[in-house]
């Protein structure tokens, strides 16, 4: 189906009054330009008094205008001595350079405008009740886990006719097949009409199955023949099951009752397969236009008509937003992957309309086929907040969280008793001592690590080593990041989180993973003042949750109960001295490790190489990046938050083609203004040093810096550091 949309969105132009110089199609002689005339006037459009049309594929922005535009100026170089750029401001009526960001601002109106139409004419929108053509009862009975798709096995038994199985999913569904097959890649589905799906929050939903109806797929433990080995079968578990909360769903279709719980502690719950999806908060981006079709793509394609996955967790939808669904450890992922075509006609006597000519939707894995990390690239890409991740993660808990998930949500329904907040902060410098309250051998009780970050009592608190700063973590009113008082002797700038492993061994981390392995609660012990049990907030296995020591304190790790040996209970002790909060900023590289992003990924070369540490330039050691030949390709890093950004190295590939990176450009941004920009000149070099300050010298903040190619090519980096000065 193609899509042609006239957009009716006129603009105003001096430049639809001018004479202009070149048309797009049929060329007439046209006298060359004096050059001192090639100012940025509207009455030197080249192609201002003709119509045409410009098409193009990609995002509809200014930078595809323009790069199109140039195309067309190339084209016809002889007639036309204008750049794209300034073409582009002519025909959008702007007169002057400085203007860029308006007209920035009109083409991003046309692109909406020319995205909502096509999102509400109803001959190029699919309505979801015409996906099941049931209607919408049916619809919402299906996302409930109730129809004849989700309840009914194929059988050989209870036949229509004789020798022919009834119940077939294939046939049944069909009109799901088709659906994809035709027109489910190519025009938008609308969202649909249920209750469990409605007003997403955090724009995120997912489904959860408990059931397989079809056998010969590779999914799930269907089998033939489907009367003895099909009629009670599961999908393939990627999840385990933490807790249902019935209050989240729709009562009078999910779950039927008002409220209520069911918990499964001990991963006994059986089989239980989650996918989901998140869009942006833009909604001119495609995962947001498009994500009707995703979840069409998730709960009726992918998994209900080709893997045969059918049914809802009692208590809960089958599909819903995020919210509403059961607490699990985690979910796979799909996200859309739309290449668009667009369409801007030029009218010499109305300006500029645009449409949308036709799509390309594909659905792909999210990165690492998981929905928190897919949500996570989406917040580290400014298309959603802390705060929404946050919510996210009380629905998708993390591996070995469950624990924790369920005495959380048991707590804000009022059932239990949770980890208060205990009270501690180190905004004034607060150090304290961490002292074990008995069951160790006479003089040793005191927390204290080694420079190499192992943990072990000792008798006294001289060392600094043995001078804790507990530290509420972020995004947390009840946990807390134990750390050591900056700057202690001998201890490195990567030991600065007490932290354990899935096996609760003990030791010192660099950052906080926000896992749940570098936080802790703090839970008071009844009747004895100041003393805690400190307790692990997930990321271990089942059951080592406290921490704890050995009777000589030789070694640290976590135990599964408060034995009350003392040895699982600590003395916390505000100590007289203090540390000096200026000590907690240093000069250090905040690029290394964070989130990265690139215009696109060739021969494996991954935007993460840039920040891994490893400076070489030699392809074959696999720490360089490299895209593919784009049009102004880019690669990009999110700092963890905005920092007085002091320097940027830049480190290029060395080992060949060094010259592809000449004039690189490095623009530093924070919450997307550009605040800094530098363009390389001049001879190549494996390193560029560059000094980040301000034309009057003043500081630059930012928290994002880009490196990219000014023309088409490709980018190959094999490390971006970015130094500033931060905390520890």
């Amino acid at each position: 189906m193609r899509l042609t949309l006239a957009i009716p969105l006129t603009l105003t132009s001096l430049a639809a009054q001018v004479q202009g110089v070149r048309h797009v199609q049929e060329v007439e002689a046209i006298p060359e330009l004096n050059v001192d005339s090639r100012r940025l006037n509207t009455e030197f459009t080249c192609f201002g008094d003709h119509d045409f049309d410009l098409y193009f594929k990609g995002k509809c922005t200014y930078d595809e205008l323009v790069t199109r535009m140039d195309v067309l100026i190339q084209e016809n170089a002889k007639s036309c001595l204008n750049s794209a750029a300034d073409e582009v401001l002519f025909l959008l009526g702007y007169s002057d350079a400085s203007q860029e960001g308006e007209a920035r601002e009109t083409v991003k109106q046309l692109c909406k405008t020319a995205m909502d139409l096509a999102a509400s004419d109803p001959g190029k929108v699919v309505d979801w009740e015409d996906i099941s053509d049931y209607g919408p009862n049916f619809d919402q009975s299906y996302f409930d886990g109730k129809t004849f798709w989700n309840e009914e096995v194929q059988t050989d038994i209870d036949t229509i006719v004789p020798g022919l199985a009834s119940n077939r999913l294939d046939i049944d569904a069909e009109r799901i097949d088709d659906l994809y097959e035709t027109v489910a890649e190519r025009v938008p589905f609308a969202w649909p009409k249920v209750t469990n799906l409605e007003n997403c929050e955090i724009r995120a939903a997912m489904c959860c199955w408990v059931s397989d109806r079809q056998a010969n797929d590779d999914n799930g433990n269907c089998k033939t023949p489907y009367d003895t080995s099909c009629a009670d079968a599961d999908p393939s578990a990627n999840t385990e099951l933490c807790a249902v909360d019935y209050a989240k769903s729709d009562a009078t279709s999910s779950s039927y009752v008002d409220d209520g719980i069911s918990l499964f502690p001990y991963n006994d719950e059986g089989p239980v397969h989650c996918h989901g999806m998140a869009w942006s908060n833009d909604d001119m981006e495609a995962g947001a236009r498009y994500r009707g079709n995703n979840l069409f793509y998730i709960s009726m394609y992918d998994h209900m008509y080709n893997r045969g996955y059918v049914r809802n967790i009692p208590g809960a939808p089958m599909c819903g937003c995020v919210e509403k669904m059961p607490i699990v450890e985690r979910a796979d992922c799909t996200e859309i992957k739309a290449v668009e075509f667009w369409k801007f006609s030029w009218d010499a006597q109305g300006g500029f309309s645009t449409s949308l000519d036709r799509a390309e939707i594909e659905f792909d894995a999210c990165r690492n086929n998981d929905l928190e990390t897919h949500y996570r690239d989406l917040k580290d890409g400014g298309h959603a907040t802390d705060e929404e991740r946050w919510l996210l993660q009380r629905t998708l808990v993390g591996r070995n969280r469950c624990n924790e998930a369920t005495k959380a949500m048991l707590y804000d329904k009022g059932y239990d008793e949770y980890y208060p907040n205990a009270g501690f902060d180190d905004d004034n410098g607060e150090l304290y001592s961490i002292k074990a309250y008995g069951g160790t051998n006479s003089g040793i009780s005191y927390l204290h690590t080694t420079g190499g970050g192992s943990l072990q009592l000792q008798a006294t608190v001289t060392d600094a080593k043995s001078k804790w700063r507990i530290v509420p973590a972020r995004g947390s009113d009840n946990m807390y990041n134990i750390r050591p008082v900056p700057g202690a002797s001998g201890l490195t700038f990567d030991k600065q989180y007490l932290g354990a492993d899935h096996w609760g061994r003990t030791s010192m981390a660099s950052t906080d993973s926000t896992r749940g392995l570098e936080r802790w609660y703090f839970r008071p012990v009844p009747g004895i003042e100041n003393t805690y049990n400190i307790i692990i907030t997930g990321g271990t296995r089942i059951g080592e949750t406290y921490l704890s020591t050995n009777s000589d304190g030789s070694t640290i790790h976590l135990h599964h109960e408060d034995d009350v040996s003392g040895r699982q209970r600590w003395v916390i002790e505000k100590l007289e001295e203090s540390f000096d909060l200026a000590s907690l900023v240093v000069r250090k590289n905040f690029a290394i490790g964070m989130p990265t992003s690139q215009s696109s990924v060739g021969w494996g070369g991954s935007s993460a190489r840039a920040v891994d540490g490893n400076i070489s330039g030699i392809w074959r050691y696999k720490s360089v990046t490299h895209t593919m030949k784009d049009v102004n390709p880019w690669w990009k890093v999110n700092l963890p938050q905005s920092y007085n950004i002091e320097e940027i190295v830049v480190y290029l590939r060395t080992d060949c083609c060094m010259d592809r990176s000449a004039g690189f450009l490095v623009e530093v941004f924070n919450d997307g203004a550009m605040a800094f920009n530098y363009t390389q000149t001049g001879a190549m070099s494996s390193s560029t040093l560059i000094t980040v300050i301000g034309d009057a010298d003043e500081v630059i903040v930012g928290n994002e810096v880009r490196v990219s190619l000014p023309r088409q090519g490709y980018l190959s980096l094999a490390e971006v550091q970015v130094y500033a000065e931060g905390e520890i």
